[in-house]
């Protein structure tokens, strides 16, 4: 039997090596459903440590490295998106990937709840893509003048964590509870990075923090107000009345 040349062998990894080097991320395709996370998981912490929102343009993926760009593709409207892999999921059958609803919305699949998709990797990051609502100014008519003293200019740091003042009259909008402060401000400094200010923490007995957007002068207001936050933004919440609470 012809004994092979250790050379030979070489070449032949390097071979391999090379070409493995060589194949683009872009091959790296797979299909499946996408689905979306649940509100509940605001502020948690992701799988990398990270903390989670529902407006960023991140993803949970079974096995692709923590910082892999994975475009996202519908297949019956070929709307896409990329997003940055920080969390790990989904595990359900024919699952493939997990987005966060800014993601989902790109993709038009809010109201299904999950769509077919294809998957592929297009790079890695360190940082997050731009949400497309943050890619440009927001014009000041998208504001109705009726509650235009609720700016969604973009703050700059230091971020303001303030406690609401008693004996407001109007309306607010409760947009998240929480029984830990430390998620209700993280919530807060993340929405105020996304252009969203007016913002501030309702301590209530028991332990509950309630994120409200305030003040409004009545509750149609507070309603137009949170159209707007869910188109620009994906926000949910539901008006409160201020004068209530003590």
């Amino acid at each position: 039997m012809k004994k092979q040349h250790p050379l030979s062998i070489l070449g032949l990894i390097l071979f391999l090596y090379c070409l493995a080097a060589a194949t683009p991320l872009s091959a790296q395709t797979e299909t499946g459903y996408a689905v979306f996370y649940a509100d509940y998981l605001e502020g948690r912490k992701t799988a990398n440590g990270e903390i989670f929102s529902n407006h960023q343009l991140t993803c949970a993926h079974k096995t692709h490295p923590f910082g892999t760009l994975l475009k996202v593709t519908r297949l019956d409207n070929y709307k896409s998106v990329t997003v940055r892999v920080n969390d790990r999921g989904p595990y359900g059958e024919g699952l493939v990937v997990d987005l966060t609803k800014a993601a989902a919305a790109q993709l038009g699949m809010l109201s299904e709840g999950k769509a077919y998709v294809q998957v592929e990797v297009v790079g890695s990051s360190n940082t997050n893509p731009i949400p497309p609502s943050l890619q440009t100014a927001k014009s000041p008519s998208a504001i109705p003048t009726e509650y235009s003293s609720v700016s969604t200019t973009k703050v700059k740091d230091p971020y303001l964590i303030r406690e609401l003042p008693a004996g407001l009259s109007g309306y607010g909008l409760q947009i998240g509870a929480y029984t830990n402060r430390a998620n209700a401000e993280r919530q807060l400094i993340a929405l105020q990075k996304q252009g969203i200010n007016r913002l501030y923490i309702k301590s209530l007995p028991g332990g509950q923090y309630k994120l409200i957007v305030a003040s409004f002068p009545t509750r149609d207001a507070a309603m137009q107000y949170l159209q707007n936050l869910k188109q620009q933004y994906f926000v949910e919440g539901f008006p409160v009345n201020l004068s209530k609470w003590p």
